[in-house]
């Protein structure tokens, strides 16, 4: 099949600390929202504030993730039409 001659793509270091920093961050941010509910209650200011932190620290992990995949990917398909476009000179030069 197709998927047979393309290599997958491994993740960079940039993503695998990435995925650490995720985790962590989910971890941190879950003991954190705990704490402040135990402290102030489930409907206080304070925990809406800590819970709207935690999701936007996760939705920025999220897009700089994606983004990152993203440029990997643009990256490998730059380099398939270069290679294509440089075959394409070549049989062009031939048929001259």
């Amino acid at each position: 099949m197709v998927f047979d001659k393309i290599k997958a793509r491994k993740p960079n270091m940039f993503e695998q600390m990435l995925l650490v920093l995720g985790i962590v961050v989910i971890a941190v941010g879950y003991y954190m929202v705990h704490l402040v509910v135990l402290n102030y209650g489930l409907g206080s200011f304070e925990v809406a504030s800590v819970l709207f932190f935690w999701f936007i620290s996760i939705l920025l992990i999220i897009v700089t993730a994606v983004a990152e995949n993203s440029k990997e990917e643009i990256k490998m398909i730059i380099k398939f039409q270069h290679d294509e476009l440089k075959l394409l000179r070549q049989d062009l030069r031939r048929k001259k």
